[in-house]
C-alpha cells in the first residue's frame, strides 16, 4: 500500500467465542462496505490473540482526511454500529481509536571506518577488522589480558597442550582443515610457553626461590677453595722461578 498520510480510524471488535462463527467472513463484508462511504480508500484486518474465550480483530480504515472521517462519525457510524449489534447481539464488544500521522524517528548516519571508510555494523570494521572506538585499558585488564591464556581453565592453551602432547597429529589435521578457534595460533603459543619457561628458570625451586645467576652459600665456598688453590699453584710457580707475576 502507498504511503497514508491520511487519518487511521481502528476498531477492536471481541466477539464471545460461542458467537465468533463466521467472523472473518462477515468482518470482511462489513469492511466492504465501510470502502463505499467516500473519503474511506483502504483497510486491512488483524486478528489477536484469543483470550477468555473471545475471539478479538483489528480493522484499520484508512481515510483520506479528518473531514470524511468526521462526516462518517456524525452520520454513519450509528447505522454500522446497529448492524454489529444485529450480527452479535450483546456478545461482543467494540472500541475505537482515531490515529495520525506518527513522528518519523530521526535515524543517525551510519558510522565508517576510519581505516577503510566501510559502513560499521558493530564493534569491529567488517572489512579490514579495526576496532570502531579506542578505549583505555587498565594496567589490571592488561595483566589479566597478559596472562589470561595461562591462567584461564578453559583457555585455548591448554587444549592446545593436551593435543599437541598426546595427540600432536590430530592438532596439525586439524589446524590444515581450517579448525583453528578452539586452538591457540602457533606463534602465540610459542610465546607464552617461552614466557611460562623464563618465569620458572628465573627462580630456583631447591634454594627458596634464590635467582639462577645470585650464587648461593655453598658455591661461594666453592669459589674461595677455587681460588686458594689457583693461588697456591702461582705461589709454587714463581719460587721456582717458571713465572714471574709482575709486582
Amino acid at each position: 500500500m502507498r504511503e497514508h498520510l491520511g487519518p487511521i480510524y481502528e476498531v477492536t471488535l471481541c466477539v464471545d467465542g460461542a458467537s465468533a462463527s463466521g467472523l472473518d467472513d462477515w468482518l470482511a463484508a462489513h469492511a466492504a462496505k465501510m470502502l463505499e462511504i467516500p473519503g474511506f480508500e483502504g483497510a486491512d484486518i488483524s486478528k489477536l490473540d484469543d483470550a477468555d474465550g473471545r475471539h478479538c480483530r483489528i480493522v484499520r480504515y484508512y481515510v483520506t482526511d479528518d473531514d470524511a472521517l468526521g462526516e462518517y462519525l456524525v452520520n454513519q457510524a450509528i447505522d454500522m454500529r446497529v448492524a454489529t449489534v444485529e450480527r452479535f447481539g450483546e456478545n461482543f464488544e467494540a472500541t475505537a481509536r482515531t490515529l495520525h500521522e506518527s513522528i518519523r524517528p530521526v535515524v543517525s548516519e551510519p558510522k565508517h571506518c576510519l581505516n577503510c571508510d566501510a559502513v560499521l555494523s558493530g564493534q569491529y570494521c567488517g572489512t579490514c577488522g579495526q576496532r570502531a572506538d579506542s578505549r583505555l585499558i587498565s594496567v589490571w585488564e592488561l595483566f589479566k589480558d597478559a596472562f589470561a591464556d595461562l591462567l584461564d581453565v578453559d583457555s585455548r592453551l591448554w587444549r592446545t597442550l593436551h593435543q599437541l602432547a598426546l595427540r600432536p597429529g590430530q592438532l596439525t589435521r586439524d589446524y590444515l582443515r581450517g579448525r583453528r578457534a578452539r586452538y591457540i595460533p602457533p606463534f602465540r603459543c610459542y610465546l607464552v610457553l617461552s614466557l611460562f619457561f623464563f618465569l620458572v628458570a628465573f627462580f630456583n625451586p631447591r634454594d627458596q626461590f634464590s635467582l639462577f645467576f645470585e650464587p648461593g652459600a655453598e658455591e661461594t665456598e666453592q669459589v674461595a677453595e677455587r681460588d686458594a688453590k689457583r693461588e697456591e699453584v702461582l705461589a709454587e710457580l714463581e719460587a721456582e722461578g717458571v713465572i714471574v707475576r709482575p709486582n
